[in-house]
């Protein structure tokens, strides 16, 4: 039967068999990012623009924060969050203007 699907509807049934596999073989164990204190800890669920938002909002009153600052709040943070500097500089200044209404 496989064997005529993959001749009728070839790419669906190989991308399809290469879920499969995927499905049933372990990945490795990833690397985690390091804490830098037991309270971050906590505030590290979730994906890593979600994790530097809430480390950033942990460690300052972001509704207030001067934009200026953002971008040396982020680069801080970005290893903390497993996130590349300029990538963590986009999100937090995304976030901040959105929380102080500014335009994006």
């Amino acid at each position: 039967m496989y064997g005529l699907r993959l001749l009728v509807a070839a790419p669906s049934t190989l991308s399809g068999g290469r879920r499969a596999v995927l499905a049933a073989t372990p990945l490795p164990a990833a690397g985690k990012p390091a804490i830098t204190s037991r309270n971050e800890k906590d505030q590290l669920a979730g994906g890593k623009q979600a994790r530097l938002i809430a480390l950033a909002a942990g460690r300052h009153d972001l509704a207030s924060v001067p934009l200026g600052d953002v971008s040396r709040i982020a680069t801080e943070l970005a290893p903390v969050a497993d996130l590349h500097p300029s990538t963590a500089r986009r999100c937090l200044l995304s976030h901040v203007r959105t929380i102080q209404g500014e335009p994006s």
